[in-house]
């Protein structure tokens, strides 16, 4: 199917799009790039993979179990540990976050 001009770049060519584009061959092959390139970087950012093992996210743990913020982040930084980065630092997070949720406890407890 013939084209006046290349939705993207202007110039004459074929359609080429399997979807019905009207693009050129070279944008719809750097369309396809650059949407795969972006998928990646989305998966990093919304899902990266130091928080999945076995195919469980460490966040649908704590949804399921309804551990709220600092539990949850001490389940997050512990099943991480070692696997973003220093396994040290990690484990000192999931403790500081244990250390506010266990004074927050004793607090409660104590406050008629």
């Amino acid at each position: 199917m013939d084209l006046e001009k290349c939705a993207n770049c202007g110039r004459s060519g074929n359609i080429f799009g399997p979807d019905g584009s009207d693009l050129c061959i070279d944008c719809f092959n750097g369309a396809i790039v650059k949407n795969i390139e972006n998928k990646k970087i989305t998966d990093n950012v919304i899902n990266p993979p130091y928080y999945k093992r076995g195919g469980i996210e460490s966040i649908e743990i704590e949804e399921a179990w309804e551990l709220g913020y600092k539990l949850g982040n001490v389940l997050k930084y512990i099943l991480r540990a070692g696997k973003k980065g220093d396994r040290l630092k990690d484990l000192k997070k999931a403790q500081w976050h244990l250390d506010r949720e266990i004074q927050q406890e004793e607090t409660r407890r104590l406050t008629p």
